[in-house]
């Protein structure tokens, strides 16, 4: 379990400096190049984060300067993540803008005494699951900064494919806008269908 105090003593021994809400980070490839990433916002407690990594590869040094191209690209990774690489030789803070909140962040199932219940990203809603919604919707879940980079290394050719990675493309997430902004999701059925058919396109 992540605490406070542990959090702490990591960012001592390994120099990490903790993020902030719209940070634009790079990730680094094993070929020299980076991606650039985005913080869209941080869970309640403020240990974990929401992030997405957009459609654009540059060099360290041009990084700075195309924070706003980047963010305008195509979003090809998303999840929930920890601090661990924002250190010396990891992932760099290049700039900070605003995060698309309402675009990106998911909405999760939760197992209670009650039954199951969906909510958001923020635990600023939930209600109960529909049997579509228990069935199809994820748990709460967290993604190693490592994966990332594999997952991108994978994505250009330098690393084996895992299908763990799958679950990381925006377009398998379900948000929380199509949960709670239309209310019951009839949606969800017809999102499911379309990712089954590889149809999905939700105009990121």
């Amino acid at each position: 379990m992540i605490t406070t105090r542990k959090l702490e003593r990591q960012r001592r021994k390994y120099k990490i400096t903790p993020p902030r809400k719209g940070d634009v980070f790079t990730i680094p490839l094993d070929d020299g190049r980076v991606h650039l990433g985005q913080v869209i916002a941080f869970e309640r407690f403020d240990l974990l984060f929401y992030i997405v990594v957009f459609d654009l590869v540059t060099t360290p040094e041009r990084a700075a300067g195309l924070v706003d191209r980047a963010l305008a690209s195509r979003p090809i990774l998303a999840g929930q993540t920890t601090e661990a690489l924002f250190r010396p030789g990891g992932w760099k803070v290049v700039g900070n803008r605003p995060s698309e909140a309402a675009r990106f962040l998911p909405a999760y199932k939760r197992d209670t005494p009650q039954g199951i219940f969906v909510k958001d990203f923020l635990a600023t809603r939930q209600r109960p699951a529909t049997p579509e919604e228990a069935e199809h919707l994820p748990p709460e879940h967290s993604t190693s900064p490592m994966a990332f980079q594999m997952a991108l290394n994978s994505f250009h050719g330098l690393a084996d494919h895992l299908d763990y990675f799958d679950t990381m493309d925006p377009d398998n997430i379900i948000t929380a806008r199509e949960i709670f902004g239309r209310g019951l999701v009839k949606s969800i059925v017809e999102w499911w269908e379309g990712v089954r058919r590889g149809a999905v396109k939700r105009g990121r």
